[in-house]
């Protein structure tokens, strides 16, 4: 189409070059050669879009700049470390907990007793299961021995767990810990809209969105 325009330009300033040879002849003035383009204007909807989006990022970017210097500003407080320093001791004490009463119960008899039993067991079916022709009925005895093996190690580990005083204090200074950190957070996550910052940046967004839904109308 841009060709055609150009050709057809082209085509009536000759007409009119020719034209004017005529006028000059005969002493008629050569009018001036003005040649008018429509300008494409534009569509104001389109730029009150570009602006709302361009709004609407711009508050969203406050918001989460705003949100992160709540963040760090929580995070270096010394209420927030106090209360991960207590949940790291806590989980540390627990742990020691745990080690300290494994080993004493690794130190008794019967569980000495029980673990051999269930390395036997445990030889006996990796040894059938490399058997070249493994007897189902076999393995299948085996692997309920082995299970009810290990079973019987566990029960005597859990009976101890729950009777050590030490281990049981551990745990539960643990749990304290924890619901501590979570009531710190729903403190911070609470804390957030009544920033001033967050506030204006949000109440930005919502006039952002407003006027962006609007241009379609």
């Amino acid at each position: 189409m841009r060709h055609v325009g150009t050709n057809l330009v082209a085509l009536v300033a000759v007409a009119l070059m020719a034209a004017s040879s005529v006028w000059a002849a005969h002493g008629v003035p050569v009018p001036p050669l003005v040649f008018s383009f429509p300008v494409q204007q534009p569509n104001p909807k389109e730029a009150a879009a570009r602006l709302a989006y361009r709004d609407v990022s711009k508050a969203q970017d406050s918001i989460s700049r705003a949100v992160q210097d709540n963040r760090r500003r929580f995070e270096s407080s010394s209420e927030w470390q106090d209360a991960v320093a207590e949940e790291h001791t806590a989980r540390t004490t627990l742990d020691r907990a745990k080690a300290d009463t494994m080993a004493r119960l690794r130190s008794d008899t019967r569980y000495k007793s029980a673990e051999i039993e269930l390395w036997k067991v445990q030889q006996s079916f990796e040894a059938a299961q490399s058997n070249p022709r493994p007897n189902a009925r076999q393995l299948a005895d085996l692997a309920g021995e082995l299970l009810r093996k290990r079973s019987a190690l566990s029960e005597m580990e859990s009976d101890l767990f729950a009777k050590d005083e030490t281990l049981k204090a551990a745990r539960y200074s643990l749990i304290d810990a924890h619901a501590k950190l979570a009531d710190l957070q729903e403190q911070f996550q609470a804390s957030i809209p009544k920033d001033p910052k967050w506030r204006a940046a949000h109440a930005q967004l919502e006039q952002a969105r407003t006027r962006l839904a609007s241009v379609g109308k």
